[in-house]
């Protein structure tokens, strides 16, 4: 069971990084056989990653709804999330293109596939955590109590 973080924290965040969202879009529910296999990858590729930890991925969580999936994943730079999904050696880039082999995002496409990349700095991100375990940013970097410079918002986001 996670450790409760009683109080007011916040994500420790001295460097950049990056959230990478990523997910897909289940187009034709019948078509089980062609979807499955790319919802199944998704999850190879973070047990992969997790095992590595000079990959510079920091952590993923996973969220489910009717026709989606969504990995929110945190990486320590861009230029280790690109390393990561151009090699040929790791379950990424042979995912991908068995993907666009089999399936492809031409009209009619069983399943859609996104993602979004974005580099987060000190003093551009704001985040609060109340009594609860280590989440989202706060996860992949640490936390500290939200007190002090850190106590509101607006100081949050002044924080350098």
């Amino acid at each position: 069971m996670a450790v409760i973080n009683y109080g007011r924290h916040t994500a420790n965040l001295t460097d950049p990084c990056v959230l990478f969202l990523i997910g897909m879009r289940v187009n034709r529910l019948r078509s089980v056989g062609a979807w499955v296999p790319v919802a199944r990858s998704m999850g190879n590729m973070i047990a992969e990653l997790a095992q590595d930890r000079h990959s510079g991925f920091l952590t993923a969580r996973t969220w489910m709804g009717w026709r989606n999936v969504l990995v929110q994943q945190y990486w320590r730079s861009t230029d280790d999330l690109i390393r990561y999904a151009s090699d040929s050696n790791r379950l990424h880039r042979p995912a991908w293109t068995d993907f666009y082999r089999r399936i492809g995002v031409a009209d009619g496409a069983v399943v859609g596939i996104w993602h979004e990349t974005i580099v987060l700095e000190p003093g551009k991100v704001e985040t609060i955590y109340g009594s609860m375990p280590a989440f989202g940013l706060g996860e992949a970097i640490g936390t500290l109590p939200a007190t002090g410079k850190r106590e509101s918002a607006a100081k949050r986001l002044a924080v350098n």
